[in-house]
């Protein structure tokens, strides 16, 4: 929410109260359950039935809502009226906060009125590369955005025309990248994220000599052997929101619980369903990682941008927890690579490097899946989609 309060004041043309409205009114009114929304609801129907407050407020009859459902929050609409009278101060102070406290003592938390109070968003630069002839923009660390630019790095080592998005080639490639990428983000994470170090390694691994090397790595013909990454597709409660006006201004901005429901902790009095993104911690583990007072996780969510000429060109985004890099890789290679417009490139299927096993969407064609497997890639189809995406693209001529 102080996050929602810098960008206001910074680049605000509204105030809180009028873009609070719609969200206060479909929380008091409520809203119909759609079919994806409905799917992921069943993931986290166990969590939510270990709550008292799980039960009541996101259960029907013991069970997940189902499509065309009407969902109520009317405690979740005060809360967001205190905001939209008090901006930030209204969330991290006064009734709301006290809600959010007390119910996490009470649930066995350490957590303190002064936590909230003293909590700030911090303003950083971006992570920029190149990708053809667009800089790419990503959120810099502790977020994994710069696994994208090491992607595109790679990539741009490989002709477009080898990157046709219907063919069993362009995903081989976007796999062995991720696979390399990944093992980079493990490594930067573990070792030098939040040391002297970290800036001068992030800039080392995002140079172009180095993607050089990383691509001589790529067989074209074979996939790795073994398994070079630690990826795992948990979470999935993600929002991802794309914004351009008639102006030039853009936003790229994700809002997420990480895991379906987060945590399953749900404020008592308000009914504000708390984020698990500290499980990112480790108690025994690199120092990076290691959980501290006043220390952010590692995080998944990449909201991005592309520019070109100096002016936004493209605004995207894909939710799906440890699915992002690949396919946003996927949606930007479509479209700058093979021409693809947005919703083609978003509706294309997607796989999934998780444990040495490629995950594929159903719409993955038969004969792709046979390629793959024959260049060294056991896959398997994903029970569920593996994210979904979102994505303008801004005509400067138009």
């Amino acid at each position: 929410v102080d996050a929602w309060q810098a960008l206001l004041d910074k680049y605000g043309t509204r105030n809180f109260d009028e873009l609070l409205a719609p969200a206060i009114q479909f929380a008091e009114e409520g809203y119909l359950v759609q079919p994806r929304v409905a799917m992921e609801w069943q993931l986290g129907a166990e969590k939510l039935k270990a709550s008292k407050r799980g039960r009541r407020l996101f259960l029907k009859n013991g069970q997940p809502l189902q499509a065309g459902d009407t969902h109520r929050q009317p405690g979740l609409a005060k809360a967001l009226r205190a905001i939209a009278a008090k901006g930030a101060k209204g969330f991290y102070s006064g009734p709301v906060a006290e809600d959010l406290v007390q119910s996490l003592q009470r649930a066995g938390g350490l957590h303190t009125a002064e936590d909230f109070s003293r909590l700030r968003g911090s303003w950083s630069g971006p992570v920029a590369s190149a990708y053809r002839d667009h800089e790419v923009i990503e959120c810099p660390p502790n977020g994994q955005g710069f696994m994208v630019s090491i992607m595109l790095n790679v990539l741009n080592n490989f002709s477009a025309e080898t990157l046709d998005p219907f063919g069993a080639e362009a995903l081989h490639l976007q796999i062995e990248a991720q696979r390399l990428a990944s093992a980079d983000r493990d490594r930067f994470f573990d070792e030098f994220y939040d040391t002297a170090d970290s800036a001068e390694m992030l800039q080392e691994m995002l140079s172009a000599d180095y993607a050089e090397l990383l691509a001589k790595r790529i067989d074209r013909t074979a996939a790795m052997p073994g398994n070079r990454d630690k990826t795992t597709r948990n979470g999935g409660d993600t929002t991802y929101i794309a914004v351009a006006d008639r102006d030039g201004n853009a936003i790229s901005l994700m809002n997420s619980l990480y895991y379906p429901f987060g945590s399953g902790l749900i404020s008592e009095e308000y009914g504000i369903l708390l984020h698990n993104r500290g499980s990112a911690f480790v108690i025994d583990g690199p120092a990076s990682r290691r959980i501290e007072p006043g220390k952010r996780p590692v995080h998944t969510i990449i909201p991005a941008m592309l520019i070109r000429n100096g002016r936004p060109e493209l605004v995207c985004g894909v939710v799906g927890a440890e699915h992002q890099p690949g396919g946003q890789v996927r949606t930007i290679s479509a479209i700058v690579d093979a021409g693809l417009n947005p919703q083609q490139a978003l509706d294309l299927p997607r796989v999934f490097h998780d444990h040495d096993v490629v995950l594929t969407e159903s719409g993955i064609d038969d004969a792709v899946k046979r390629r793959l497997h024959a260049l060294g890639h056991r896959t398997a189809e994903s029970p569920t989609p593996l994210g979904a995406g979102q994505a303008i693209w801004i005509d400067a001529q138009g």
